[in-house]
């Protein structure tokens, strides 16, 4: 082998070594991107499972009056008569809420149940917004003629998710 053999197979020997140094250093990126993702995608099932549970609740305790007891462009009051004595006590788990709520630039998603506030996302972008439709799938503002509630979140930095949940009927 020749000095010129030598140094071609040391030219590639290290042309092979920074390839494959550049390929774990884009699979970390990739991996990193794909556990924020993850990360975003559980956060947005969290809260719909919030938003579901209280629709649940509503269905299977129906109120004497409609299941949305209140609705804003930024809040959404959710009512089920739990212990079933006719009456919703606004104090207690009977009542739930959501809000989104500017704060200094971002928005934040709000959760009640009673009267625990709890912030679930301070992250998010002015963008988000809770719509509610009626059952031929027009946006209104009553709370009586509510069918469909969506809450589209939209962070600051991730990805964005639309969560829909059916009002029971």
């Amino acid at each position: 082998m020749t000095m010129i053999d030598t140094a071609a197979a040391m030219a590639i020997g290290g042309y092979l070594v920074a390839s494959l140094v550049g390929a774990a250093a884009q699979q970390a990126r990739v991996l990193t991107r794909l556990g924020q993702v993850e990360s975003e995608i559980l956060r947005a099932r969290q809260i719909e499972h919030l938003l579901d549970s209280a629709i649940d609740a509503a269905r299977a305790n129906p109120p004497a009056s409609e299941p949305v007891a209140a609705l804003t462009a930024t809040s959404i009051v959710i009512v089920a008569d739990r212990n079933r004595d006719g009456t919703i006590d606004p104090h207690s788990a009977e009542r739930t809420t959501f809000r989104l709520r500017e704060r200094g630039g971002s928005t934040a998603l709000m959760h009640a149940i009673g009267r625990q506030w709890v912030t679930l996302r301070n992250d998010l972008a002015n963008t988000s917004h809770l719509a509610a439709h009626d059952t031929y799938g027009a946006e209104t503002g009553e709370a009586a003629s509510v069918a469909v509630v969506s809450l589209a979140l939209a962070p600051t930095s991730g990805a964005s998710a639309r969560l829909v949940a059916r009002i029971p009927r």
